[in-house]
């Protein structure tokens, strides 16, 4: 709860610190997208799946602020397989037509990954190694501090568990957007968080097809991997979802 108030005032301060005069000259309003998926069986197996994501920017002046959350629950005969959710903030800085800076925070809980909370800050550098009609790509880097409290085992505890785990960290990313042909558009996004103790890799690919100007349909397919997860936890997980994907 602590570290939930805790973004919540880091993205609240990132606010505030962007220039009140640029703010009134650009005024630019908020646009993104509002994502969800829902599909349930009953009969002879009963599965329920929610799933919901949320990605909302704005540009003032050279600042682009980008704020991502996303949500996924799934219960099998009445027994929960998935509960998780995040949320992202990230504020850019142009330096000139194809480099930023960036500082970026986010928090995320997982009740079956190992980890019941994480927390990252940090920022760096970006670019735009690609950036034209129909085809973007972008890449991040730089250092940061990670905080991941680790779920307790169960007895007997080892005598030397320790339920927190706060680290240096490197973060890397990748951003790649191609217009397949009008109205079809493929994405792949690729994200690396370093520490000494585990590294975390998350990567996902998506078909977006255009059913309206505000309406898309979505089919996505994302792979978790942690290079040491807790005892008795997989390594890696895998979640393909269709979507309906509504922008604004």
């Amino acid at each position: 709860m602590k570290k939930t108030i805790l973004l919540t005032s880091l993205t609240m301060i990132s606010f505030s610190i962007v220039p009140s005069a640029v703010a009134e000259e650009v005024g630019d309003a908020w646009e993104g997208s509002v994502e969800f998926s829902a599909a349930n069986a009953t009969g002879n197996s009963e599965n329920t799946n929610l799933g919901f994501g949320f990605v909302a920017k704005r540009k003032v002046g050279r600042f682009l602020n980008t704020i991502t959350s996303a949500a996924n629950f799934a219960e099998s005969e009445s027994l929960e397989t998935q509960n998780n959710w995040l949320i992202a903030y990230q504020v850019d800085f142009d330096l000139d037509d194809r480099t930023y800076s960036y500082v970026r925070a986010q928090y995320e809980e997982d009740q079956f990954s190992g980890f019941d909370n994480r927390l990252f800050l940090g920022g760096g550098l970006g670019r735009f190694m690609i950036e034209e009609e129909g085809r973007v790509w972008k890449v991040e880097a730089g250092p940061g501090y990670r905080l991941s409290t680790i779920e307790t085992p169960a007895p007997p505890v080892p005598a030397d568990f320790d339920d927190q785990e706060s680290e240096f960290a490197l973060y890397a990313s990748s951003d790649f957007d191609l217009t397949v042909r009008d109205g079809v558009e493929f994405t792949h996004d690729l994200a690396s968080t370093y520490t000494q103790s585990n590294t975390t890799v998350t990567t996902s690919v998506g078909l977006i097809t255009q059913l309206t100007s505000a309406l898309s349909s979505k089919l996505s397919y994302q792979v978790d991997y942690e290079t040491d997860p807790p005892v008795g936890r997989e390594d890696t997980d895998t979640l393909l979802k269709a979507s309906v994907l509504f922008t604004y």
